[in-house]
């Protein structure tokens, strides 16, 4: 896949979220995510994800570990960090039914000055950043949580 193309709506990205950004009981057991966790920084133009066919095609166990282990080479991922999967489409289609907008975009989007640093790179441009709607986002798009060892959480 070349830079810049839109991902097919049958594939997955993987998203890191903070342990700041995760919902706990009082016994620590993981009830969800915050909005928060798809929310873009300052001065940023899309939120990084990681496309999870670049390891292989169906998603399986070895496939979500690759991934997470490439993630793991660039970014600094604590033990109660957490990452959400979701599909392209229905990241598409929540979206659109919950911001009344079409221009979302996720496309492939390695960094140009060395593809290999984190070769899963993808960007979500056109984001809607109301809490509303990246709440629906996750509860409808993102619904697989997995621990930084692989490990898929339940809720």
């Amino acid at each position: 896949m070349k830079r810049g193309e839109l991902h097919s709506t049958d594939h997955h990205v993987l998203r890191l979220v903070k342990n700041r950004q995760v919902i706990r009981d009082d016994e620590g057991k993981v009830l969800g995510v915050f909005p928060e966790a798809l929310e873009l920084r300052d001065g940023e133009e899309y939120l990084s994800v990681n496309w999870c066919e670049h390891f292989g095609d169906p998603i399986n166990h070895s496939v979500l570990s690759s991934c997470i282990n490439s993630v793991k080479q660039h970014l600094t991922v604590k033990s109660k960090s957490l990452f959400v999967l979701g599909n392209i489409g229905e990241i598409h289609a929540s979206h659109t039914t919950h911001s009344g907008r079409t221009n979302l975009k996720i496309r492939y989007w390695p960094d140009l000055r060395d593809p290999t640093h984190n070769p899963s790179h993808s960007a979500i441009s056109n984001l809607d950043q109301n809490p509303a709607t990246l709440s629906k986002l996750i509860s409808e798009a993102f619904k697989s949580f997995y621990d930084s060892s692989c490990n898929q959480i339940l809720i």
